[in-house]
């Protein structure tokens, strides 16, 4: 496959995040040349859009091939898919939540309420 290496090895970093609405409608912001760095992590703020129904991020940029001194594109993604019961007639659905001493199986409503 592959070998990890130090993010410092990847040239022209560029985040690039994809939101996507109930309504099919897509806003993707790019930012190039994100700063990187192998002991924290990368914090980006940006805008959600009401009614989300997707978001899709990727993490791309180039390495040095050392064998032959090329550069080769590499590339990270990761998609989520949330508020899928908007989607449908469903109005409950079935939730588990965690207490310091249980475990409980609630019934909540599109908005949190019980149901």
């Amino acid at each position: 496959m592959g070998q990890m290496v130090s993010l410092a090895q990847l040239e022209k970093p560029m985040l690039t995040i994809t939101s996507t609405d109930l309504d099919g409608i897509a806003a993707t912001q790019t930012i190039p040349e994100v700063k990187l760095a192998d002991n924290g992590e990368l914090v980006h703020t940006f805008l959600v859009p009401q009614r989300l129904a997707s978001i899709a991020i990727s993490l791309s940029g180039q390495v040095l091939k050392l064998s032959n001194g090329s550069r080769v594109p590499v590339i990270a993604s990761h998609a989520i898919t949330i508020n899928g019961m908007a989607r449908t007639a469903q109005v409950r659905d079935f939730y588990l939540t965690q207490t310091n001493t249980t475990n409980l199986l609630e019934v909540r409503g599109r908005n949190g309420e019980p149901g």
